[in-house]
């Protein structure tokens, strides 16, 4: 009879999980998986995050280099440029003609547009995501050697100081979503020194 009870202890240890280990095995299983899904939804962040980065880096580089390139062509400065907004002239296909270009910002695009001389550029969207576009202007004094910041608006500005500057600085913020919430943002900034004597032509 002994042997009996201990064959029934033993098949009923033998049959299975009780209860408390179920949970304790489910529990466990159901951290591991929040683990793992944790992991997969940082790594896809950092991924976007990454890729936002490379693509706002390139768009910043870009940029800059275009608005720098061309500037530094300038034959012409109009009165009109601010601190936001740039009209000038160049030679762009360097075939003789002159063209008005033109660079601004609007509804978080950096914008741009070229046009004939004496017609207004059309601005067209060009880069995403600008939040910050600023330019600054300088003019020699050859009084202390140094180039001195000329304010655009300014009485010295409109009294024919917008031809004598000699460089422009640009300084823009470009930003862009990623996914997950997380905002990419950079600074990017150049100078140019003009390498004509302005003339007017606006």
């Amino acid at each position: 009879m002994e042997r009996d009870k201990e064959r029934e202890v033993t098949h009923s240890r033998e049959g299975g999980f009780t209860l408390p280990e179920l949970l304790v095995v489910i529990l466990i299983m159901a951290i591991f998986l929040l683990a793992v899904g944790r992991m997969v939804s940082d790594g896809a962040r950092s991924s976007s995050a990454s890729y936002g980065a490379v693509k706002v880096q390139e768009a910043g580089n870009e940029a800059v280099a275009t608005i720098t390139r061309q500037l530094r062509g300038a034959v012409s400065l109009s009165p009109d440029s601010g601190s936001r907004y740039v009209l000038f002239a160049l030679d762009s296909d360097g075939d003789g003609n002159l063209e008005a270009a033109a660079f601004g910002a609007e509804g978080g695009w950096l914008r741009k547009g070229l046009s004939g001389l004496g017609e207004d550029p059309v601005m067209e969207d060009w880069i995403e995501g600008c939040t910050d576009f600023v330019f600054r202007y300088y003019t020699y004094n050859p009084a202390t050697g140094r180039l001195e910041e000329l304010a655009p608006g300014s009485a010295a500005w409109a009294g024919g100081g917008h031809l004598e500057v000699r460089k422009i600085e640009v300084r823009l913020t470009l930003a862009r979503g990623a996914l997950g919430g997380v905002e990419v943002s950079r600074d990017f900034s150049g100078s140019v020194s003009l390498r004509n004597r302005l003339e007017e032509l606006f």
